[in-house]
């Protein structure tokens, strides 16, 4: 018999690979940084789900997603056009990397929590930037 489950979860990590890859085709580079922190958004409630729920193999996964998009968001950031904001930025993303990873050794949700607010914080504050 079919494992029913499994398909359908292969089935739409498919979908929302291919999702990602169309919405990525073509966007500005403000619109990417956006695509970042949805990801960012999305993989932080993965990690608390993982402990929650004790899935320590899956937390692995979306520790290493979770370092690559921190990466590729501290990567974008130009120092000499950006000057103080950049500054800011890069010193926000460490403490998030740092809250992260301490939350993650420590199996505390609520570290977790207060690095995943950071970032939702920061994804506001670059949503209400217009584009351009």
């Amino acid at each position: 018999m079919p494992n029913h489950a499994a398909a359908c979860a292969e089935a739409c990590a498919t979908y929302a690979r291919i999702d990602l890859a169309a919405r990525i085709h073509g966007a500005s580079g403000h619109a990417l940084v956006s695509i970042l922190y949805e990801e960012l958004d999305k993989v932080l409630g993965a990690i608390s789900h993982a402990i929650r729920h004790n899935l320590m193999t899956l937390l692995t996964t979306h520790k290493t997603q979770f370092l690559m998009i921190l990466h590729s968001l501290e990567s974008g950031l130009n120092f000499d056009r950006g000057g103080a904001v950049a500054l800011a930025l890069a010193r926000a993303y460490g403490t998030i990397r740092r809250d992260v990873m301490l939350g993650i050794d420590a199996v505390d949700i609520a570290q977790i929590a207060v690095a995943h607010q950071a970032a939702k914080d920061i994804a506001s504050a670059w949503a209400s930037i217009q584009d351009g």
